[in-house]
């Protein structure tokens, strides 16, 4: 969804490729938060910091195409996170 907000879908096939170049440096550094080591506090930090991110673009990708968004899904969601 980063690569779709931002119009850098030219590694669309493997997303992570060259991030770091296509991708402005604040979003790869927001990005890097959703990794984690295999620690269940770290992990849940992760998933945490990922949807965040996600519904943030799945917004803004929403507005610019004008279609809705799930908002019991989005609602879950921020609950369990």
């Amino acid at each position: 969804m980063a690569r779709l907000v931002h119009d850098r879908t030219e590694h669309w096939l493997t997303p992570s490729r060259r991030a770091e170049v296509d991708l402005p440096d604040d979003v790869v550094r927001e990005l890097r938060g959703t990794t984690a080591p295999a620690d269940p506090d770290a992990v849940r930090q992760a998933l945490r910091v990922a949807w965040q991110l996600g519904r943030g673009y799945w917004m803004e990708l929403a507005t610019r195409h004008h279609v809705g968004v799930p908002e019991g899904l989005f609602a879950e969601m921020d609950d369990v996170l």
